[in-house]
Formats: structure tokens, sequence, C-alpha cells
């Protein structure tokens, strides 16, 4: 199984939907060598940190061709807590319910997310800076 390493950027802060831009780098090896595919940045309307930062991984992910581990490197705790806790499981097994019985936040994006994850492992690294950090805020302008 390949190792993959995915950074995650957005210009979107805090809790408050806003507009600003995402962006993905995903690092690994090849039989030729060392591999940087990037993704972005791209706009995004009323969103969240959160919701940004979610948008950015299923994009990424649909670009795997084949089964791999992946080091998720993201800003935001909320999101890293539900990827570590693998919440996604849950909700898929619930119907994208949470505890209420109510649909949960983003529950398209969650959808998006387990179909794409298909047999994928994830771990999540929680990190304010990264190699790539400069270049993805300059990208996006924050």
């Amino acid at each position: 199984m390949d190792n993959i390493d995915l950074y995650i950027h957005t210009s979107i802060k805090g809790v408050n939907p806003t507009t600003g831009k995402h962006i993905y780098v995903l690092e690994f090896k090849s039989d030729k060598g060392p591999v940087t595919l990037t993704g972005g940045p791209k706009d995004i309307e009323e969103a969240t940190s959160y919701l940004a930062e979610l948008r950015a991984i299923n994009e990424a992910l649909g670009r795997l061709k084949k089964t791999c581990s992946i080091n998720i490197h993201i800003q935001n705790r909320i999101l890293a807590s539900a990827l570590q806790n693998k919440w996604f499981a849950a909700w898929k097994s619930s119907g994208y319910k949470n505890s209420k019985g109510e649909d949960v936040a983003h529950k398209e994006e969650w959808e998006t997310f387990n179909e794409l994850l298909k047999d994928n492992t994830i771990k999540t690294v929680v990190c304010d800076r990264h190699s790539y950090s400069s270049w993805m805020e300059n990208e996006c302008g924050a």
C-alpha cells in the first residue's frame, strides 16, 4: 500500500461562513521518484474553515487511483477529531444522522468523503505550519 501525505490549506478561518480559497498538495513516491500533485487554489463561497478543508480533502481523494495510506495534514481541530475518531463511519451507519436524529452538518460532503475513502486508511496530523505552508498561503492570499 502506498503512503501519501495530503496537505490542506484554506484562507478561511473560523466558524463564520465567508468567501475564500482552499488548496491541497498530494505528496508520494513513485517508481520514478518523489511526486507532488497540487489542486487549487479554488474559490469557495459561504464556507467555514471546516467545510473548506473537507472539500479540499474530497477533491484530493478523488484523484487517487489505488488504495493508499494517507496522512492528512490539516489545521481544523474539529475536523481532525471527526477524522481521527472515525465519526464519518458512524454517520454512514446511521444514515448521516447525529445523536439528536438530525442530519449531520455537511451531510453531502461526508457522503462524498465516505464514497471516495473506499479502502484507503487515514491518519490526521494537526499542524499550523508545514513545508508547503508559505507557498499555499501565497497561492490562497492568506
